[in-house]
């Protein structure tokens, strides 16, 4: 029962089985003796042409599993039509891989010389992509983190059929692969952003948002060389859209055969570039809440939940810092004569130039109305009072909204922490200095002795201020 020759009219029994399609199939007959098995199934386990016929199928089947295919072919026998199910066969190389089995009975002949007789036909697939993508999905849904996600679906689709894989995409201000493909080889400049060589396929495929498959000798130097060591023989990149970024995400893959190249480009741009999406998209919505949930809608600041878990934090690390407690002086007649668009105006524009005053890594929040808050961790005094200051100063200066000139000023109380202080205490400490810069005329600034205990910053050494721009201590 061997292979046809070249040439050769296969018997009618082996061209119905032909007919069946590209997929792997192989067929046993009533002794489990394997009589035919396509290219497609050769290659699936790792054999070489005709080294499964004349075998055991069912010395194909792992142990455990014998026993439901036992109860299959019982039930075939008496006419039934079993669904297709996941069974573990020995590959050529030892290994015990998963595969999809879909048996059903076919008459191959009569034993006259016309065919072997009864014959039991099983089309096998290959379900590594189907689980990488469900794993994918599992974890997802889990709330695992988004690079955990990308790498499991990156490795579930590499094989040595289709070669390595990696997915690139921007988090954090760099770009990342998941997957056993090295970021070079998966568009990665060596600035940790996405390479922008012309000719490179990455930047064919980003630039024009299309796939992109090139054979290896068509891609440029240094990685092309790159490429032959790890035995590819094409590039195959697959833009995806990332919501939360300018550069697209990309699935890049280097299959060692150039004729994979297209029939990947068809693959990956079907549920691969799907369940990518998904991803990015839900990264994204994530994002979203996040900032919904942590800033003021009006202004864009930091709201008072954000600002006191900010304050929390710095108080478990033990981390020194200081609050400025800030109060709009003249904002309520604005609000009242000028009407609630032009306050809420107003209101951005303060917050504006409060995050010009202060310096990075100084957390600035609205807390409520006209009251704003700024949070400067590992900060001395004396640079907490010189930031009072130019926020006093900046917030004093009078600007226009329209036709009408707005000069509102700010009152400041400042306060700070060892890292021991309760964030409220701090924050009441602060908020009890801002009302002595109140009672001492507005547009100025006052600073607690200590938590609880507001002080004239007056008495801190004024002349210091006297030669800033604009500076209003003690007015």
């Amino acid at each position: 029962m061997g292979r046809s020759g070249p040439g050769e009219v296969p018997p009618r029994w082996l061209g119905a089985l032909v007919e069946q399609g590209r997929e792997a199939v192989a067929a046993f007959g009533p002794d489990g003796t394997l009589v035919y098995a396509n290219r497609a199934a050769e290659e699936l386990l790792g054999h070489p042409p005709g080294a499964l016929l004349g075998t055991d199928a069912f010395a194909l089947v792992h142990p455990d599993d014998l026993a439901r295919v036992g109860t299959v072919m019982t039930g075939m026998a008496v006419g039934a039509r079993p669904l297709p199910g996941l069974i573990r066969l020995r590959r050529a190389d030892g290994e015990w891989a998963l595969y999809e089995l879909s048996p059903s009975p076919v008459e191959a002949g009569t034993g006259d010389g016309d065919g072997p007789g009864p014959l039991t036909a099983v089309t096998i697939r290959d379900t590594a992509h189907a689980d990488a993508q469900w794993m994918f999905l599992t974890a997802l849904s889990a709330g695992a983190e988004l690079h955990h996600c990308f790498t499991v679906l990156a490795d579930g689709l590499s094989t040595t059929t289709d070669g390595p894989m990696g997915i690139a995409y921007d988090t954090g201000g760099e770009r990342r692969v998941a997957g056993p493909l090295d970021p070079p080889l998966a568009g990665v400049a060596p600035d940790g952003r996405l390479d922008t060589t012309g000719g490179a396929p990455w930047t064919v495929a980003a630039r024009s948002a299309r796939p992109v498959a090139v054979p290896l000798a068509e891609v440029p130097e240094p990685w092309r060389s790159r490429a032959a060591a790890i035995g590819a023989g094409a590039c195959v990149v697959v833009p995806v859209p990332d919501p939360a970024s300018v550069a697209p995400a990309l699935i890049v893959q280097w299959p060692p055969a150039a004729a994979m190249a297209d029939l990947l480009v068809e693959a990956l741009a079907r549920r691969p570039l799907q369940a990518i999406t998904l991803a990015l998209d839900r990264r994204d919505a994530q994002r979203r809440l996040e900032h919904l949930a942590h800033r003021d809608a009006l202004t864009g600041l930091c709201n008072r939940g954000r600002f006191f878990a900010g304050l929390a934090d710095m108080a478990r690390r033990d981390r020194p810092y200081g609050v400025l407690y800030v109060d709009l002086d003249r904002f309520k007649p604005v609000n009242d004569r000028l009407g609630h668009d032009v306050g809420d105006h107003t209101l951005v524009v303060c917050a504006r130039r409060m995050e010009r005053t202060v310096a990075p890594g100084d957390l600035v929040a609205r807390l409520g109305g006209d009251e704003f808050a700024i949070a400067c961790p590992d900060v001395p005094l004396e640079a907490l009072e010189e930031r009072a200051a130019r926020v006093v100063d900046a917030l004093g200066q009078p600007f226009r909204i329209g036709e009408h000139l707005i000069d509102v000023g700010a009152s400041v109380g400042v306060a700070r922490s060892e890292g021991h202080d309760a964030p409220d205490a701090v924050v009441a400490a602060a908020d009890a200095a801002l009302y002595e810069a109140k009672r001492a005329g507005r547009s100025t600034w006052r600073r607690a002795a200590s938590v609880g205990k507001p002080v004239d910053g007056t008495e801190l050494d004024a002349m210091r201020w006297s030669a800033s721009p604009g500076a209003k201590m003690g007015r």
